[in-house]
């Protein structure tokens, strides 16, 4: 209890006391600031000094771990790589059929559809010929009566040339009795009158000759102008008679229908494509050569033209092989390609029409020797064109050139002679990755 009173009075003395204390003038208060921001200041200092000299940690290098790869170790050699294209068969002979002639279609083959097989010269579609065999009739009609102008002038001209061989007969006659009469003359035994006469009738005679004479280069003119007449109508009736053939469409050769849709009744314009027809006979390959490979053909001296080559025609399960030859190769570099195209002529041709047009096919032909290549599982190639390499056991990517297959294996150009290559399929494939070789 006097404890407590005791310091009730002694709070009460200091309270006195401050409130005798006077208040700090305007100075006070900015030297206490000035030594704050002092303090402040130094303690920073300090901060960074000690800051700078204190000793960093150094970080710790990550723990790389090795990729597990599978490698072999590859040797140069010579090989005969075998090339792998891909193309289509292609129909030997595939055309459009078009009618020159226009009109309404009046008759059809028999069951004229996609697949139908025709003969040759099978009539496929017929149009109206109405206005096409009109056209004949007058044709041949005109060329009658310019035949009949023509025999009648050719009779003409024989009548002249027969009234001109009586008229040079009564010239000679008349030559002959002025003659007479000229000898009887100096005789003085025919009269100057008698003389007159014959001299008359020898002029007659001479003008019945060359009347008859003009008659017949008349005639003969004539018989030409109706003759050249009659050639130019013979080309009006030979018109007119492919006119009328064009009237009936046939096939050119024996096939199969690859499309014709057309119905009696049908309005068809002229040249307008009625029917596709493939020819009834084996397809040829075509396929296209890369300017690098024919390259290799060149360089080895060896011809494209004559190689040998085997198609594939896989469908399913089951799979078809045939034997063929290059016939034909275009005689120049496709610019967008960068390829010629080639095509071959399958060996056994009855056996190649199991083989559809159209159908995708598998290309094998032997290439040239090509020295110092490296025979590698298909496997080990990472991205199209590049392998890697260990060296010092990291990767490296190896640009390389596929020169073919040889027995399942790819022969490639650009791998130096004992390289350890990665022969499995990379995840993640990159330059300087660190590996583990497996056993």
């Amino acid at each position: 209890m006097d404890d407590k009173v005791r310091t009730s009075a002694a709070h009460a003395a200091i309270t006195d006391d401050e409130a005798a204390l006077p208040p700090p003038s305007r100075a006070g208060w900015l030297w206490r600031g000035m030594v704050a921001l002092a303090l402040l200041i130094g303690a920073v200092f300090v901060w960074r000094l000690m800051l700078a000299s204190a000793e960093r940690p150094r970080p710790r290098p990550p723990h790389e771990r090795p990729a597990p790869v599978r490698a072999m170790t590859v040797r140069l050699t010579e090989a005969r790589p075998q090339w792998t294209f891909y193309g289509r068969a292609r129909a030997a002979r595939k055309v459009q059929l078009r009618m020159p002639a226009g009109g309404t279609i009046v008759r059809l083959a028999k069951g004229l559809k996609a697949g139908r097989e025709v003969a040759a010269d099978e009539e496929l579609v017929a149009i109206d010929d109405l206005n096409a065999r009109a056209r004949l009739n007058e044709a041949l009609a005109a060329r009658k009566e310019i035949a009949a102008r023509l025999a009648e002038a050719k009779e003409r001209l024989v009548h002249d040339r027969k009234a001109l061989e009586n008229a040079r007969d009564q010239l000679r006659l008349a030559e002959h009795e002025l003659a007479r009469v000229r000898r009887l003359l100096k005789r003085r035994v025919a009269a100057q009158k008698a003389l007159e006469a014959a001299q008359l009738r020898v002029k007659q005679a001479l003008s019945a000759v060359q009347q008859r004479e003009a008659a017949i280069a008349a005639g003969q003119a004539r018989v030409q102008q109706t003759e050249a007449v009659l050639a130019r109508q013979d080309w009006v009736v030979k018109r007119a008679r492919r006119a009328l053939r064009d009237t009936v469409l046939k096939a050119p050769f024996a096939g199969v229908v690859a499309r014709a849709d057309l119905a009696v009744g049908q309005q068809v314009t002229p040249n307008e494509p009625l029917v596709i027809l493939i020819a009834d006979t084996p397809p040829r390959i075509e396929f296209t050569l890369s300017e690098g490979f024919y390259g290799d053909l060149a360089a080895a001296g060896e011809k494209l033209l004559g190689r040998p080559l085997s198609v594939h025609w896989r469908t399913g399960a089951a799979a078809l092989s045939f034997a063929g030859r290059v016939d034909e190769v275009t005689p120049e570099v496709a610019v967008k390609s960068g390829a010629l195209t080639v095509r071959a002529a399958l060996s056994d041709p009855r056996r190649a029409r199991r083989l559809p047009p159209g159908a995708f096919v598998e290309i094998r032909m032997r290439g040239p020797r090509s020295h110092r290549v490296a025979l590698i599982p298909e496997s080990a190639l990472q991205r199209d064109d590049e392998v890697f390499v260990i060296a010092d056991g990291r990767l490296k990517a190896v640009r390389v050139e596929i020169a073919g297959y040889v027995g399942g294996k790819v022969a490639v150009r650009g791998l130096p002679d004992a390289a350890r290559v990665v022969v499995n399929r990379l995840a993640q494939p990159r330059e300087g990755r660190k590996v583990r070789v497996l056993p």
